[in-house]
């Protein structure tokens, strides 16, 4: 008994040891790592929003299910210098306040409008989104079909994929929720901060740090989600280690997890069956697959790009999932074509086949 109380209050001493170097991590991040951009007060939360470049052609950028706005930093840039380009941090990640209840693709299609508005960045956009940000984008369209003049979805995951999800599915989706809130604990009491902190210079060291939370049974969904970490470029390392530090991103990770094939029914509701009249139809849409994909990825790549009268579809040269930076002159030549489509200096968006 007496053993056992020394053990109990050695635990406890550790967790409370954690837990501060946590919180005093956590204050030193807010005062070296300020937002980049603006935090948008959007139903009593603050949503970032980065935006770079002038003109009245708005590009507005859409990140992957767990990624920040980190993601698009390359791109974003190198766009900026021919239209404005707007990043922004989903509720939960990046420098974003966290929101409860689910997180669909229609939520966060809401919010995305929401900032927009208050941030007085008006439409037209050219919307780009990478993997299940393509559902966000598709019912952002959708609902607001004037608003957009473009769509480049980016190795897009789409509707059937998650729709009805298969027995391995859905231990993805389990598996990701699970080790996402165990995540969300470890970083709780600084075990993730500490990992991150000792992985040195290396973008694989620093990959690998944040997939060892999960274990090696969930090593190969994670790496599809958490796969930028490795090609960020070095000055965007200790922005990405701080943001992988919080329990706020690992539990919102789980909540998308578990909002993927609901995502997936929003999609397919707010685009019609193959031959009605849809309201992407009008909308010009570039879309990119990773050099990667199987042919029954390719194909069902197409039928998405098919439904718009002005669709296209390309094939990433090289490089995985994470177009945008395995690739990102395709995506930014993409942007271009239907940025001078909208300014008439274009009167196609590229077309390549695959």
């Amino acid at each position: 008994m007496w053993l056992l109380g020394v053990m109990l209050s050695a635990v406890g001493t550790m967790l409370a040891a954690g837990a501060f170097y946590q919180r005093r991590g956590s204050r030193r991040d807010a005062r070296r790592l300020p937002p980049p951009g603006r935090l948008i007060e959007v139903g009593g939360r603050r949503l970032h929003l980065h935006c770079l470049g002038a003109g009245t052609m708005s590009v507005v950028f859409e990140s992957g299910l767990a990624a920040s706005s980190l993601s698009w930093r390359p791109v974003q840039a190198q766009v900026a210098q021919f239209a404005r380009a707007c990043a922004y941090d989903r509720a939960g990640f990046g420098w974003s306040d966290r929101a409860s209840g689910p997180r669909t693709a229609r939520v966060a299609a809401a919010d995305l409008h929401r900032v927009l508005q208050a941030a007085g960045v008006p439409p037209p956009y050219v919307l780009v989104g990478h993997s299940f940000g393509a559902y966000i984008l598709a019912v952002f369209a959708a609902e607001h079909p004037a608003e957009v003049s473009g769509l480049v979805l980016v190795d897009p995951l789409t509707p059937d994929e998650w729709l009805t999800p298969d027995a391995a599915q859905r231990r993805i989706v389990w598996g990701g929720s699970l080790f996402s809130t165990i995540g969300a604990g470890l970083a709780s009491i600084g075990v993730v901060r500490y990992l991150l902190n000792r992985t040195g210079e290396s973008g694989a060291s620093l990959s690998s740090a944040v997939l060892r939370v999960f274990g090696r049974e969930a090593d190969a969904a994670v790496r599809r989600v958490v796969g930028e970490v490795t090609k960020m470029p070095r000055e965007l390392w200790p922005a990405v280690r701080a943001q992988w530090s919080r329990s706020s991103g690992f539990l919102t990770m789980a909540q998308y997890f578990r909002a993927l094939s609901p995502s997936a029914g929003e999609v397919k509701a707010a685009l019609p069956e193959r031959g009605a009249s849809s309201p992407l139809e009008g909308i010009p849409m570039v879309v990119i697959s990773a050099a990667t994909c199987t042919r029954a990825r390719l194909a069902a790549h197409r039928l998405m790009a098919g439904a718009s009268r002005h669709g296209s579809h390309m094939c990433a040269p090289a490089g995985g999932h994470w177009v945008h930076l395995d690739e990102p002159a395709i995506v930014i030549d993409a942007i271009r074509g239907l940025v001078g489509r909208e300014r008439g200096e274009s009167p196609e968006p590229p077309t390549q086949t695959c």
